[in-house]
């Protein structure tokens, strides 16, 4: 509805009964004054309604991943939420300075906090899972690593099975996280942040592929699960047109074979490999959490923040995310009783 207000609320709720009825009040009784609902977002902010609320939040993601099922595809990302207040390098609010890619890809400046979230690939679209909120000058992948682990354990709490693959976008370049998705028996799908790193790469191409003895990349044969390698033949053994006076050696049609573990170089080396039509394809799904965030700020009004403070901030932006899990139980309730019909 667009209410800014307390105000703006009290007096709708006073002019419509039927938005009252629909928002759980009594219509026979006189509606609650701004003093009331003041009172009561005074409470949603103490630190133990907070708790409350995100363990709330993670209830209904549970639930609705239940019946919804996974592709086995976690999606990590951080959207920025404007503080409501005149910009500070000292704040005492918890708001600071942070920095966002426009949709041309120059970066831009703001003020306020970051919602860091995981979301999981689903047929019914992507599901909120775990959430963590902070000042806007916290990077990305500091709260990578609990994301995943929390991600991790709901996944296979409420569908018996480890997600397969983490997907993130460069801002997530980091070997500590890769590691983590191994460890957690999964793959990180991660674009590679070449900054500071030109001419670093010697035996093998920006996307990992390595290079045969006569300088050319070599073709990717598949992952070889039981060891965790990466297996590439020899270009012109495959097909390919290239340029060869015979440095490989190899006398078999089969031609020259180069195997790379995944474990001694994590961000390098992936499964499956990165240069692959499978590995971009994976890539490609993790622009579903921008959606999600268009959602949630366009129709729920997440970054339009009334009040001033992290505490309220985060109450906000946790009823927003419930309200989200809510609606969707119920239009998967909907759709599904409209089929038994």
């Amino acid at each position: 509805m667009g209410l800014t207000t307390t105000k703006s609320l009290v007096k709708c709720l006073t002019y419509s009964p039927l938005l009252a009825y629909w928002c759980g009040f009594d219509i026979m009784k006189k509606t609650p004054s701004e003093s009331v609902f003041s009172r009561f977002e005074k409470g949603l902010t103490s630190l133990e309604m907070q708790k409350t609320l995100s363990d709330l939040c993670t209830s209904l993601a549970s639930q609705v991943l239940s019946i919804t099922g996974s592709e086995g595809e976690i999606v990590l990302d951080s959207t920025d939420i404007p503080a409501r207040e005149r910009p500070r390098k000292n704040s005492t609010t918890g708001a600071g300075f942070g920095h966002r890619t426009a949709s041309a890809g120059e970066t831009e400046s703001f003020y306020g906090y970051k919602l860091h979230l995981s979301a999981v690939n689903t047929k019914h679209g992507p599901i909120p899972l775990a959430a963590k909120f902070a000042p806007a000058n916290i990077s990305d992948y500091e709260f990578a690593q609990d994301l995943m682990k929390e991600s991790y354990s709901l996944h296979g709490k409420a569908l018996g099975f480890a997600p397969r693959y983490y997907l993130m976008d460069a801002g997530y370049d980091a070997e500590y996280i890769y590691l983590q998705a191994l460890k957690l028996h999964g793959q990180a799908i991660i674009k590679l942040n070449h900054r500071r790193k030109k001419g670093a790469y010697k035996d093998y191409i920006s996307d990992g592929t390595p290079l045969c003895p006569g300088r050319n990349p070599m073709v990717y044969c598949g992952t070889e699960k039981k060891n965790l390698t990466n297996k590439f033949r020899c270009p012109i053994a495959c097909g390919k047109q290239v340029e060869c006076k015979g440095e490989c050696r190899c006398g078999s049609s089969y031609g020259y074979v180069k195997r790379v573990s995944i474990k001694e170089n994590p961000r390098m080396f992936c499964s499956p490999h990165r240069g692959s039509r499978t590995w971009k394809e994976l890539y490609s799904q993790r622009t579903s959490i921008e959606r999600l965030f268009s959602l949630l700020k366009g129709h729920l009004y997440m970054d339009r923040l009334t009040k001033r403070g992290i505490g309220k901030a985060f109450t906000d932006v946790m009823v927003c995310l419930i309200t989200f899990l809510a609606a969707t139980m119920v239009q998967i309730s909907n759709e599904a009783l409209k089929k038994a019909a």
